[in-house]
């Protein structure tokens, strides 16, 4: 294992020679790439892999296509062409993946035709280690490497974040370092901080002025002592290259470029770089100020690595030696947005809907919606709101405000006892306010006002049947139903056998004259006669005796 480490070590001091070397080696390309190289480490306790990005920029003056590819199947390419516009820029994104301890030591190769150019890749992969110290500090950067011209004067921003769960006592020091054949100390110092306590989440910024007045050329180091608890001190270093004045000459213009270049949007990762007036790369010290749309600072720092747009304004200034300085600035677009709300003219009755989102429809994140004097953190909330007039008001970062004035009415409300009446019956409407009422029938779909009156009762007696929608102010608050008076037609189909009875005896009557004799009777009558031909036959017998 030690000898691993020691080839590991060795591995990774010659590489970092070939990275500092291979900026001195100058061509004419159509492209160029950056970073120059990349250098980390893997620590198997936390991940097995690392996601980089590289930024490759056309320098020609026509769309051109560059071939990407690895040396090692630890390194991956996640895309292996790419085409890229005149001007423009295009990330490409690697990732590389170990289990095991040990240096990966690959190369990228970004090529067009003859050309190419070969970016350095060394990981150091280590094994897990005992837990440390959870972490109470985050610095960022956690060191500064600069440099500057004999007679100039610059400032380096250093974020301070407490990320532990306890306060902190901030102090910070400058340790004593290299005295200079004049006397002077190294030349850094702290030029603005405020020590103290810093709250967990809590940021602060250190400003660390460097000055290369009245010193030397050559390279100092030192370092800036930070104690956040009693023993608990965190040290950052500090590397400073003074360099010659140059003779007078006139400064060459360089031009800061973006990807993306125009048109930008919350949520954009931004990529920086600049060029000389021939395309070419230009090596520089590139600072970010980040303002609100006040115009207010949020923060400050030194561009290292592509980072995520937020709302407001950036201000990008470039400096690089022989070179006059470059600005550029970029103004966040704020994003459509929509107020939603439903129902449009809500009751005290209703359950409003208030909904932020955007043109498509989709809920906008970190939203907040303020309703009157109350505030809510969603983008899509429900209420009920007493009588009277409210301010809706929803922003969002990145997204523009929208504000909105609704009316709530007092809703109104009808007692109907009994929604259906026969014909030629009366129902008494009440209504919970004096109102505006207004009775109308709907005749082949359209309705037809029949009553219309004030106040809070009204006798429903409408004879004609057929259905009546009641209007209070305007609003409908229920419908009668009048169902035509007369025989109840289910008596009708129960019973049909008995009046199909007696409609068959009414046809009979009206065809013979009269009504059909019962049995019974007509036994009567021929018993009846029976006894009247008897009564003859005797008679007659009689009358015989009588003459013989």
């Amino acid at each position: 294992m030690v000898w691993l480490k020691m080839l590991g070590a060795s591995r990774l001091v010659l590489g970092i020679i070939f990275i500092l070397v291979l900026p001195c080696i100058v061509w004419s390309s159509s492209f160029s790439v950056s970073p120059n190289y990349i250098v980390d480490t893997i620590n198997l306790s936390e991940k097995t892999h690392l996601t980089k990005t590289i930024t490759i920029t056309n320098l020609a003056n026509s769309t051109i296509t560059v071939d990407i590819s690895s040396s090692s199947p630890k390194v991956e390419v996640t895309v292996t062409q790419v085409e890229i516009q005149p001007g423009e820029s295009a990330p490409v994104t690697i990732i590389i993946s170990s289990t095991e301890e040990e240096v990966i030591n690959s190369k990228i190769t970004v090529s067009r035709g003859s050309e190419s150019i070969e970016i350095p890749v060394i990981i150091s992969v280590v094994e897990p280690r005992e837990e440390k110290k959870k972490v109470q500090i985050s610095i960022f950067p956690s060191g500064i490497t600069a440099s500057l011209i004999q007679g100039t004067a610059r400032d380096e921003i250093i974020q301070i974040q407490n990320v532990g769960n306890e306060e902190v006592d901030l102090t910070a020091t400058v340790s004593g370092g290299i005295t200079l054949p004049d006397g002077t100390i190294c030349p850094a110092y702290i030029k603005e901080f405020s020590s103290g306590v810093l709250k967990p989440g809590e940021k602060r910024t250190m400003i660390l002025g460097l000055v290369g007045k009245g010193v030397n050329p050559g390279t100092y180091t030192n370092k800036i002592l930070l104690q956040y608890a009693p023993g608990e001190i965190i040290q950052i270093p500090i590397q400073l290259t003074i360099l010659s004045s140059p003779t007078q000459v006139e400064n060459k213009t360089m031009t800061i470029v973006t990807y993306p270049s125009n048109l930008f949007r919350v949520g954009d990762v931004l990529y920086i770089s600049t060029v000389d007036e021939k395309g070419n790369l230009v090596q520089s010290t590139i600072t970010v100020e980040h303002r609100d749309y006040q115009g207010n600072k949020i923060k400050e720092f030194r561009y290292t690595v592509p980072f995520e747009l937020e709302p407001g304004t950036y201000i990008i200034t470039a400096r690089a030696e022989g070179y006059t300085q470059a600005k550029k600035t970029i103004s966040i677009e704020e994003l459509n947005s929509e107020l939603v709300i439903i129902p449009e003219n809500p009751t005290t009755d209703d359950v409003i809907t208030i909904i932020y989102q955007t043109p498509e429809g989709k809920l906008i994140d970190n939203a907040v919606i303020k309703v009157g004097n109350s505030t809510y953190e969603n983008s899509r909330i429900t209420v009920t709101l007493d009588k009277g007039e409210y301010t809706i008001e929803a922003s969002a970062p990145g997204y523009k405000k929208r504000t909105q004035t609704i009316t709530v009415r007092q809703k109104i409300k009808a007692i109907i006892p009994k929604p259906t009446i026969k014909s030629g019956e009366q129902e008494v409407i009440e209504f919970s306010a004096n109102v505006s009422y207004e009775i109308k029938r709907v005749e082949d779909g359209e309705e037809v006002t029949v009553y219309y009156g004030k106040g809070n009762k009204y006798i429903f007696g409408e004879t004609k049947p057929g259905l009546y929608n009641i209007y209070a102010n305007n609003e409908h608050v229920g419908s009668i139903t009048v169902e035509q008076a007369g025989i109840d037609l289910g008596v009708i189909y129960e019973y049909w056998w008995v009046i199909a009875g007696i409609v068959v005896l009414v046809v009979i009557y009206q065809f013979s004259g009269k009504y059909p004799t019962p049995k019974k009777k007509k036994e009567e009558y021929l018993i009846k006669d029976v006894r009247q031909v008897r009564g003859a036959l005797s008679q007659e017998k009689v009358e015989e005796g009588e003459h013989g």
